[in-house]
């Protein structure tokens, strides 16, 4: 990470991101508001990514398959740009490279500010899947309705990698978990909130 993007010293305020169904990305409460798609695809790619970065080559390779590596490399540097300047309309353009630079070799996000409802929904399930080892039916069932009500679709991806693609698989399974076990709940009369009782 960059000494930049990195620095504790300097205070940013948190990335809010919204990766399932639509993605919303807020910033200081200020929506992003992308110029084209593609752009907030690119974002999301980088949310996903442990470290937050990814190589050009990479990018080119995964986002424009079937363009040759000039072409790729330019849709890169219009799709980077177009990102600072949806950046620049919440951001003041001093504080852009705090979260968002690229370089020759790589493109970085700083996404050790991001919180997201990824994060949110699968904690909250693996806490449901506690309650629920513990038989405390009544907190289970709690729990997996705040993680339903995260839910706001699946994680639809552009230019996916296999860990990409596992992960997306791990919150379909999360999801039909979360209905499956309500219905189950229901039946059996653990106590579900009358406002999200399961059909």
């Amino acid at each position: 990470m960059s000494t930049v993007l990195a620095s504790p010293a300097l205070a940013r305020d948190p990335i809010v991101a919204r990766l399932l169904g639509e993605l919303e990305i807020e910033i200081a409460g200020h929506r992003i508001e992308w110029i084209r798609s593609k752009d907030g695809k690119l974002v999301k790619y980088l949310l996903l990514e442990p470290t937050g970065r990814a190589s050009r080559a990479d990018l080119c390779r995964l986002f424009w398959p079937l363009h040759d590596r000039q072409q790729a490399a330019q849709n890169l540097r219009t799709t980077c740009s177009n990102i600072r300047t949806a950046l620049r309309r919440v951001l003041p353009e001093t504080r852009i490279e705090l979260y968002f630079r690229c370089d020759r070799r790589e493109v970085v996000l700083a996404t050790e500010l991001a919180h997201t409802d990824l994060s949110t929904f699968m904690a909250r399930v693996a806490e449901a899947r506690e309650a629920m080892e513990a038989q405390r039916l009544d907190l289970a069932a709690e729990i997996y309705q705040a993680a339903r009500a995260l839910y706001r679709g699946p994680l639809l991806l552009d230019a996916p990698t296999e860990a990409h693609a596992a992960v997306a698989a791990c919150v379909d399974d999360a999801w039909n978990e979360i209905q499956r076990t309500l219905l189950a709940l229901q039946r059996i009369g653990a106590r579900l909130p009358t406002l999200y009782r399961v059909a």
